[in-house]
């Protein structure tokens, strides 16, 4: 189908440009056409009618054309277009907005021939996809029709309503600012006129391309590139309206040396220098500039950003003729360095052309969208201070053979030239004639070549069907980095694919290590670069950067033998440690991925499978990451071994090269080795690892290994067995991590090195330790040739244990702390503590009679006595107080003894005797005292020998007769005087005789008032007796029977005498003083429940016999009330159970079996007396008789 066909009859495609997936086609007919897709794919076409009258011309538009549209230019938003255009053989430029429908000239331009537009940035945001329709309010454009309206400065960004300043580069050297604004244009109001902010006044004055989409850093405007057909120009826009200036004296570019064979200068009237200049032979002239017409591809300057999306560019390409100049942009720049020259890129090789390939297809459908995807992540140096604007500048002949040549110079009407360029992340694609090539800007090699002789089978137009026109042009979308290849009726995308796969190679054979790494997209990629750098490496002689390199290769080729055994070959020990060192760190890693892979695949698999599939597949990967991680968990400890020896042998390399003095490498190698343990201690294996260490005796390495590990044991061990190393074990005690098992066993060894501290420590335990379990390690301390200090040291740890919370109540622990005690000097401590170490009941926490041992051991006299009494050995404790002559503190004891106490000791007091229990109280402290005054007079008597004897003697009498007062009348004279020698006269004691005598009378009369008080209550008891027998009790005729309720005077039921017979001899009825009124026979049945077996058999018997008698005639009846409690006889009550019972008998035996049955039914009211009390634990149910009932009781 024709152009014409596809265009609608709007003429042949004449220019296009592309913008944020936005492309603006113009026709030869003085139409634009804006075509847009969503994100669905669907299109929508906008047709615009620029000028009228144009005339459909040659393929380019540019000849025989009096009115037709010459250029397009639109902004990175896709919502402003500026159209130059020739009315009639006049230059005219026209705007549109992406709103509108019809374009607005711009009058003040016109006549002005616009050759290129730079738009400045865009508005914060204001980049994005093109939609269906764009937000009115933009951040940016508020802004700036604020600041027109109040007649200040316009905002210096492009928004979505507002061009911002807009640079026109003329063909008369001139550069125009203007400023669109939509809005208000649409209400009527004219944009300002233009102004001149640049003029340059040199031979060559046509301004081929602008751009000014650069922000400069602080404050300082936007950079401003600017090239004419030779000259390459930066400046900078300060504010809009202010003409363009040179940089700042900091930001001011470096020009870049590139050597090129230059035209001798012309005359320079603009005072800025050029930052770069074109040879004079590269611009080839066309065929439109031999005919006047300048070329729009001539000179070209493109940027490309960092990234799709973005507006900030990283490169930068100026093309002129068949020359490209390319390079880095750098926008933090401090200062100016000169950079090195380039060399000129190779011919391009046409064996590599078949390394990519293009495909076009349609720019309809989503196909905009996607056709930047499958590029690899482009690398963009870090800008360096000191480093101009252009950085790393190349220049590169894009036609270098003489086929191409030919076709530059061109035959017939100009079809076949370098028509255009557009620039890629790693290639420059040039439209040359009617070939499409993809030129490597890394390596200047052609990689690929499309040729259109014939139809485009291959690409789509923008209608879906083929076309067969010759090319016009390419051109780029900066924004998304779609490229649109054009001829003069159809529109094509062009797709490169997989753009760079082969770059990792291109940067290998230019030796650019890194960047050769980056562009790698597999492990075979990566292992063929580190192999290559590390063989390069190890030729030149620097085998450390070679076994780094050799290390990271993740295949088996070439083997780490191999490898090994060169860098060993090499006498390269350094070398071979950091290839070894480098390899644990790949291994180590890949190992934890493994374990991660292991732990995280088969959760996320079982996710999108049923169970059982889940299950299996969860199993397989687990198998297989295992078998993964084991080979190279292997490989890393063998590794590791091997570096380790190798550490150790360098250790002892510099001990040696340094006389056996530690010298600062061999602290170096010291430290290496201790951080290798540390980092690497997950992987070394225990018993090699430790061999080694002990082999070159390295003992703080294997400390610090241990430590590394978490082995406490070893580290406290290896501590303890270093001279001042208790300290250090304390602090690894300390730890949280630390077991405490380790602090019980590590005890003995930390006291007996330092008692003090691990005292502290112990202290300091939280939560507290189990001081039981610390006895071994405190008992050493126990012994009278223990050091003073750690003594005291223990001691005040005993003392927090069992005063702190938890207060320890450990009896071994107390006589711990009484063996501290009873070795102190001074006994205070010791009977301190025996008096406060009490329960809460007041039994003693310590055992006495350990504690009696220890305290005889060190004879302490005050504890020793203090403990017999606490024992119950008061005699003993008299006599061990007067044997040291302490008669005050004998007297004490015997005044503190207990009123209830089992006296040991025979007539004399001593330990040989029988015992006697159960004496009175006042036999007890009597037995004490007569001890102390036994030893009082012995004592005197045994000093009295001399000439002082009778005043001795004296002195004894008056110290007994004193202590007959202490002893609070429990001694008499006549209890002291036998101890006292035969000879004594009775005038010492006459005093106390009298005292005695007195007290002996007393009694006396005591007594004579005792016996009257109990002859008087025995009278009285006689009296009550005789009144008990005579008394009688009234009762109602209609009272009821207490246990059956039947009334007294009616025969009881048989259901309520328990099978005991009733009538006869047997008491009709029984009264009780609480008021209850019992059948004779309901009585007994009443009684009988609450009796035990012999008595129950017995009582039926007597009853049996009673009932069976029958009363004679005008006997007297038994007595119906209860007899006075007089206890059987254990002799009458045998003689009656032996009996046979017989139906008659005499009154005498009558009368005993009726008082026997009293006393065993009526002795006590059987509902209110003492054996109801006693059986309280008595089962309401029998169990015998109920069963299930009594179940039923025990349940409640």
């Amino acid at each position: 189908m024709s152009g014409c066909e596809v265009l609608g009859g709007r003429g042949h495609l004449v220019c296009v440009a592309a913008c944020n997936d936005v492309v603006v086609v113009a026709t030869s007919r003085g139409y634009v056409l804006r075509y847009q897709w969503d994100d669905y794919g669907n299109e929508k076409v906008t047709e615009v009618e620029v000028v009228r009258g144009g005339t459909g011309g040659g393929s380019g538009g540019f000849a025989g054309n009096d009115t037709c549209v010459t250029a397009l230019y639109m902004d990175p938003t896709a919502s402003h277009v500026i159209i130059t255009a020739r009315v009639q053989g006049m230059a005219e430029t026209h705007y549109l907005h992406h709103r509108w429908s019809k374009a607005k000239p711009l009058v003040k331009l016109r006549g002005t021939n616009v050759m290129c537009v730079a738009w400045p940035p865009p508005a914060p945001a204001a980049v994005q996809p093109q939609q269906q329709a764009k937000p009115r309010s933009v951040q940016g454009r508020g802004s700036s029709k604020k600041e027109e309206d109040e007649g200040g400065e316009p905002a210096p960004w492009l928004s979505y309503e507002c061009t911002g300043p807009v640079l026109l580069g003329t063909d008369s050297g001139l550069v125009h600012e203007i400023i669109v604004d939509a809005e208000k244009w649409a209400a009527k109001k004219e944009p300002l006129a233009p102004r001149q902010v640049l003029d340059l006044r040199d031979a060559r004055k046509e301004v081929h391309a602008i751009e000014q989409g650069i922000s400069l850093p602080g404050d300082a405007g936007r950079l401003v590139l600017l090239s004419t057909s030779h000259a390459l120009y930066a400046l900078r826009a300060a504010s809009p309206g202010v003409p363009l200036e040179a940089l700042p004296e900091d930001l001011h570019p470096s020009k870049p040396n590139i050597t090129t064979q230059t035209d001798p200068p012309a005359q320079m009237l603009f005072p800025i220098p050029p930052v770069l200049e074109a040879p004079a032979s590269s611009s080839l002239p066309s065929p439109q500039q031999r005919s006047g017409a300048p070329h729009p591809h001539f000179n070209q300057l493109l940027l490309l950003h960092a990234h799709p999306g973005s507006h900030e560019p990283t490169r930068l390409a100026w093309r002129v003729g068949p020359l490209v100049y390319h390079g880095e942009l750098s926008h933090a720049v401090t200062s100016s360095t000169p950079k090195q020259p380039p060399t000129t890129a190779s011919a391009p090789d046409s064996s590599f052309a078949a390394a990519a390939a293009f495909e076009g297809h349609t720019s309809s459908g989503a196909a905009g969208h996607s056709s930047s995807g499958a590029q690899g992540k482009a690398h963009h140096p870090k800008p360096q201070p000191g480093e101009g604007i252009l950085r790393a500048m190349e220049v590169l002949p894009l036609v270098a053979e003489a086929a191409d040549a030919e076709l530059l110079e061109g035959e017939g009407e100009g079809e076949e030239e370098l028509r255009s360029m557009v620039m890629t992340q790693f290639h420059f694609v040039v439209l040359i004639a009617d070939r499409l090539r993809a030129i490597n800007r890394v390596s200047g090699r052609c990689v690929a070549e499309v040729g259109f002789r014939t139809p485009l089978l291959s690409a789509r137009t923008v209608s879906g069907l083929p076309g067969s026109r010759a090319v016009d042009g390419l051109v780029m979308d900066p924004i998304t980095r779609t490229m649109y290849m054009y001829s003069d009726e159809s529109l094509y995308e062009v797709v490169m694919r997989a753009e760079a796969r082969d770059m990792w190679r291109v940067y290998l054979e230019k030796q650019e290590w890194d960047t050769a790494l980056q562009m790698c997209h597999s492990p075979a990629q990566r292992d063929e670069v580190h192999n290559t750098t590390a063989e390069t490496m190890f030729c030149s002689g620097n085998f450390d950067e070679a076994a780094r390199h050799w290390a990271k290769l993740s295949g088996a080729n070439p083997p780490f033998e191999e490898i090994a055994l060169r860098l060993v070959s090499a006498e390269a020990p350094r070398a071979i440690r950091v290839y070894l060192a480098t390899k644990l760190a790949l291994l180590k890693a890949n190992t934890a991925r493994a374990s991660d892979r292991a732990g995280n695949e088969p959760a996320a698999s079982q996710l999108g499978m049923g169970n059982s599939q889940g299950l299996a597949s969860a199993s397989s990967l687990l198998l297989a990451s295992g078998a993964c991680a084991q080979p190279q968990h292997a490989q890393a400890t063998m590794v590791a071994s091997w570096l380790t020896e190798l550490l150790l042998d360098s250790i002892n390399r510099e001990l040696l090269e340094s006389g056996g003095k530690p010298s600062p490498g061999y602290r170096a190698a010291e430290q290496q080795l201790h951080d290798f343990l540390c980092e690497n201690v997950d992987v070394l294996d225990v018993g090699t690892t430790t061999g080694l260490l002990g082999a070159y005796g390295r003992l703080e390495e294997l400390l610090t290994y241990a430590q590394a590990r978490g082995d406490h044991e070893a580290v406290l061990e290896a501590l303890l067995q270093r001279p001042g190393g208790a300290l250090r074990a304390l602090a690894v005690l300390r730890k949280p991590s630390c077991p405490r098992e380790l602090v019980y066993r590590f005890a003995p060894a930390l006291m007996a090195d330092a008692p003090e501290e691990t005292v502290d420590a112990l202290v300091a335990a939280n939560p507290p330790l189990e001081p039981r379990r610390l006895i071994p390690a405190l008992l050493r301390f126990a012994s009278p040739t223990s050091p003073i200090e750690g003594r005291q040291a223990v001691l005040r740890y005993l003392t927090y244990a069992v005063d702190g919370p938890p207060r320890c109540q450990d009896s071994a622990v107390h006589d711990l702390v009484v063996a501290l005690c009873a070795l102190a000097d001074d006994e205070a401590h010791l009977l301190t503590y025996l008096a406060r170490a009490r329960s809460a009941s007041g039994a003693p926490l310590y055992d006495p009679k350990y504690a009696l041992r220890r305290a005889q051991e060190q004879n302490k006299d005050k504890a020793t006595v203090r403990l017999l009494c606490e024992l119950g050995m008061h005699t003993d404790a008299v006599r061990v107080a007067c044997a040291h002559d302490n008669l005050n503190l004998a007297k004490a004891v015997a005044s503190d003894a207990p009123d209830e106490d089992l006296v040991l000791g025979g007539p004399e007091g001593g330990m040989g005797g029988k015992s006697v229990a159960a004496v009175s109280p006042s036999s007890t402290r009597r037995r004490l005292w007569l001890a102390i005054a036994r030893h009082v007079v012995q004592q005197q008597g045994s000093d009295a020998d001399g000439p002082d004897q009778a005043a001795r003697q004296t002195g004894a009498i008056k110290q007994a007769v004193d202590l007959l007062k202490e002893a609070e009348g429990l001694l008499k004279i006549e209890d002291v005087l036998p101890f006292f020698p035969n000879f004594v006269t009775i005038d010492n004691f006459k005093d106390a005789i009298c005292d005695s005598l007195e007290q002996y009378n007393k009694q006396i009369e005591h007594l004579k008032t005792e016996m009257e008080e109990a002859t008087g209550i025995a009278d009285a008891v006689r009296a009550d007796l005789v009144t008990l027998k005579g008394r009688v009790a009234a009762i109602q005729a209609e009272q009821a029977c207490a246990q059956c309720g039947v009334g007294l005077l009616m025969k009881p039921p048989a259901s309520a005498l328990a099978g005991l017979p009733s009538g006869g001899a047997l008491p009709p009825l029984y009264v009780f003083p609480s008021g209850l009124a019992y059948h004779g026979a309901c009585c007994a049945a009443e009684a009988q429940a609450l009796m035990v077996p012999p008595l129950k058999t017995r009582l039926r018997k007597v009853m049996t016999r009673l009932a069976r008698t029958q009363p004679a005639t005008g006997q007297q009846q038994p007595s119906s009330l209860p007899p006075s409690s007089q206890p059987l006889s254990r002799q009458s009550t045998s003689s009656h159970v032996s009996e046979d019972v017989k139906p008659t008998g005499g009154d005498g035996e009558m009368q005993a079996l009726v008082a026997e049955l009293h006393q065993l039914v009526a002795s006590e009211d059987p509902r209110n007396g003492e054996m109801q009390v006693q059986l309280l634990d008595m089962e309401y149910v029998d169990p015998k008789e109920d069963s299930a009932e009594a179940a039923s009781w025990r349940n409640v």
